[in-house]
């Protein structure tokens, strides 16, 4: 087996969480642990699922495992970094063929590999045996210090210590709270070292293809030196905030619900009547410099479902948005004076369960903006008013420099 050296990999001048196969482990002095390379237990092939959410990512990896020795007991290491500048996933769990198994987390000798824990577990193997082991974890990906950028990193290297390659891995980059359009736009204020605003997410390697849930990459007969790196841009939606809220016990009407991706929940505002006058506002600010510069995006349109679109009926029972006001404001620096532009417009929606479209005259500048419900169209049993989803779509024009 080739030697592996792991290099801590810092771009754009910050950290990032690094999780990687599972490993070989052995015991060293003081109780800890340190990878050494197996040339009797085979890593077949893999599957490694990322679910990327707005705020977190999940991981869950299904191994195939083969011996070609003797019957033995491994200990595997899943290397968990923890320290200063990240925290390190804290639900590990692994399973070998669906059984839970014990997880210790043992201090990692100091090797060539950047990481400060290993989480370790034991799989018994028979002479011969074909072994089926899970590994799952979640995990808040890593930002630079204004905290826009979000990354990952999953080390595919750790891979090549058992015998032999490995025949066929399989990563899945799978959407799942987050919309294409939070993964295509475009970020004005951060700049690529070229020059050029960040834009979409960024693979590495960049063999993979587009599937309908997100991402997909496959590669064949490797013994892997190189890892699975995914950059993606600052969040489009930092926060959103209900001028009123309807109370319910048994469900969740937040605002957070519009930028769910999902038409059957909803934000439904919760005063007395109609809702006229109650309003959502959303921040979509792109902070750079520690928060103390402020930018927008340029945006085509805004896309609204003014109504409660999990069914039909429930739709039609519901309020929905007849005519809305949209205020927004763009915060900027132009020639090292800050700017700051407020505008106004007025919709009126149809009467549908469909997305419909806020579009403007030309794309506008925006790092904030405030939906305020101005007439509904009357449910036939509630009066209380609903939206379900907002999407916006950024434009690639208008970069501003800082």
């Amino acid at each position: 087996m080739k030697k592996i050296s792991i290099l801590l990999f810092c771009l754009f001048c910050f950290c990032f969480s690094a999780s990687s196969d599972s490993a070989p482990v052995i015991p060293a002095p003081g109780g800890s642990v340190m990878p050494q390379g197996n040339d009797d237990i085979a890593l077949k092939s893999e599957i490694i699922n990322i679910h990327i959410y707005r705020n977190i990512y999940e991981v869950a990896v299904d191994y195939v495992f083969e011996n070609h020795g003797s019957a033995r007991d491994v200990v595997m290491g899943f290397p968990n970094e923890e320290g200063a500048e990240t925290e390190g996933f804290k639900d590990f769990k692994a399973f070998d063929q669906g059984k839970q198994l014990k997880v210790e987390k043992k201090l990692s000798e100091k090797t060539d590999y950047y990481t400060k824990y290993f989480e370790c577990f034991t799989v018994s193997f028979k002479k011969g045996q074909t072994k089926y082991i899970k590994n799952t974890y979640s995990n808040f990906y890593e930002r630079d210090y204004d905290g826009n950028m979000r990354r990952l990193k999953y080390i595919l290297s750790t891979g090549s210590l058992w015998k032999g390659k490995i025949e066929a891995v399989t990563v899945n980059l799978l959407l799942e709270n987050v919309t294409p359009d939070e993964i295509n736009q475009t970020s004005p204020y951060f700049k690529m070292p070229d020059g050029e605003g960040f834009k979409g997410i960024d693979i590495s390697p960049a063999s993979y293809e587009k599937t309908p849930h997100g991402y997909k990459m496959e590669f064949k007969n490797i013994e892997p030196d190189f890892d699975i790196v995914i950059t993606m841009p600052p969040l489009l939606y930092n926060s959103v905030k209900a001028s009123s809220v309807l109370k319910d016990a048994s469900f969740d009407y937040s605002p957070e619900n519009v930028f769910d991706g999902d038409p059957a929940t909803a934000w439904v505002e919760g005063v007395k009547g109609a809702g006229i006058g109650q309003s959502l506002s959303i921040d979509i600010t792109p902070y750079t410099a520690g928060g103390k510069i402020s930018g927008y995006y340029v945006v085509d349109k805004i896309g609204i479902i003014g109504g409660y679109a999990s069914s039909a009926d429930i739709f039609h029972k519901n309020n929905r948005v007849k005519r809305l006001q949209v205020d927004y404001e763009s915060r900027y620096v132009e020639n090292g004076e800050p700017k700051n532009m407020r505008e106004s417009k007025v919709f009126t929606l149809r009467d549908t369960m469909d997305m419909q479209y806020l579009k403007f005259p030309h794309p506008v500048k925006i790092s904030s903006f405030t939906v305020t419900i101005l007439d509904v169209y009357k449910g036939s049993r509630y009066d209380d008013t609903c939206i379900a989803e907002l999407r916006l779509f950024t434009s690639d024009i208008g970069f501003v420099d800082f």
